[in-house]
């Protein structure tokens, strides 16, 4: 999702979508996304692959939401982080 500021892989374990690289001047290193996090669920929805993370950011667009929410593993543990994609 270059348009997010980030490159994303299939996770090896099958649950989410792993960050494999952060574009430093992006909205994704803005809301602290790093290499190695994985996205397990955005707007409430699990993603299994980069299909479902654009499936989600553009119903969120269509619906006219400034931003949607995305569940985040980190190594720290979960956390969420509300996307902006109003200005993508």
């Amino acid at each position: 999702m270059a348009r997010l500021g980030l490159s994303v892989a299939p996770h090896s374990g099958g649950n989410g979508i792993i960050v494999t690289a952060v574009d430093p001047d992006g909205i994704a290193a803005e809301q602290g996304f790093q290499a190695g996090d994985v996205i397990v669920q955005v707007a409430g929805k699990k993603v299994g692959n980069v299909g479902d993370l654009r499936s989600a950011v553009e119903a969120a667009e269509k619906a006219g939401k400034r931003t949607v929410l995305m569940r985040v593993r980190t190594g720290d543990g979960i956390r969420f982080v509300a996307m902006p994609v109003g200005r993508v």
